[in-house]
This record gives structure tokens, sequence and C-alpha cells, in this order.
């Protein structure tokens, strides 16, 4: 599990997932989860590692968190990560 806390000006953060392709990551889940310090105006954009040709559920695209207590886990399948559970704030 993984805490994402925010201090300092307004911005964004990009947070690369692992590559999913290695025996570490196969079958492997991970959560994030926001706490009070994020709002709209602070966001974690959550990306597949970059390059690699890894989705999430099948795109290229980030999932991103930007409210308090919003939260994702994925998992991997050994080639690419799925989006399992999201919760939002």
């Amino acid at each position: 599990m993984i805490h994402l806390d925010w201090s300092g000006s307004n911005g964004t953060m990009n947070l690369y997932l692992p590559d999913a392709t290695t025996n570490i990551n196969t079958n492997r889940s991970v959560r994030f989860i926001s706490d009070n310090t994020f709002s709209t105006s602070t966001r974690a954009e959550l990306l597949p590692l970059s390059g690699s040709g890894q989705t999430i559920d099948g795109g290229a695209s980030s999932y991103t968190i930007n409210k308090a207590y919003e939260g994702i886990m994925v998992w991997s399948d050994g080639s690419e990560w799925y989006r399992i559970q999201t919760k939002a704030g």
C-alpha cells in the first residue's frame, strides 16, 4: 500500500507503476490512497511504465487521483496492469 500526501504549491506528480513483466510483479497488487492533503488543484497521475507498451486496463492513459481519500488498487498479470478497485472520497 502506498500512502500519498501533498505539501507545497499546487501541481501534478507523475507516479509510474513498476514493470509488470518482471517476476516479482506478476500477480502483484498495489494500492494507492491519498490523504486529506489532496484537492482538485493537487493531483497524482498514475501511469504505466513509460515506453514499455504496458497499459492500465488496456489503455496507455493515466489514472488521476485528485481528491482526499481517493484510492485505486491495480493488479499485474505479468504483461499489464488491471484496475481492480477504485474509491473516491
